[in-house]
């Protein structure tokens, strides 16, 4: 990747789930199984940041790697079903990145799990969740990152 390249997934990774705020904050903190309704609105969160974007011209360039974070390397994903190398490189490290923050860190609808569990996670996602090419840099990388992370 290109310096510039680095600064926009920056920037995608730090606005990702920005489209969140369009949902029921209810629906965020709900804990317990979110219903198929929830679930639907919830993952239109997506779309939403499509909205949020679109009226700041200066964040084209990011919005492939926000609306498409959700996708998964083996098609199953959303919003659109994009599969495999379809997928904008962002959006798919950033799937990597957030599948470990949301493992690790405690949500109100579930407790963390610890490092080697989440790590063990990812991996099994590997070739259907996540691209595998992603999951094998992140995991070489990992233990040299969480020093400077404070972890």
């Amino acid at each position: 990747m290109t310096f510039e390249e680095l600064i926009r997934l920056r920037q995608a990774a730090s606005l990702h789930d920005i489209g969140k705020m369009h949902v029921d904050p209810a629906i965020l903190r709900k804990s317990g199984e979110l219903s198929p309704e929830e679930l639907s609105d919830l993952r239109m969160h997506a779309d939403k940041a499509r909205t949020v974007i679109e009226s700041l011209n200066w964040l084209a360039p990011i919005m492939p790697m926000i609306t498409h974070h959700h996708e998964r390397w083996d098609g199953f994903g959303y919003p659109d079903g994009l599969a495999g190398e379809a997928i904008p490189l962002g959006a798919r490290i950033i799937a990597v990145a957030e599948a470990f923050d949301t493992l690790t860190g405690a949500l109100c609808w579930r407790h963390s799990v610890e490092e080697e569990h989440a790590l063990e996670e990812i991996r099994k996602g590997a070739g259907t969740q996540f691209d595998p090419r992603i999951v094998d840099t992140f995991l070489e990388i990992q233990p040299l990152v969480q020093p400077i992370l404070g972890a």
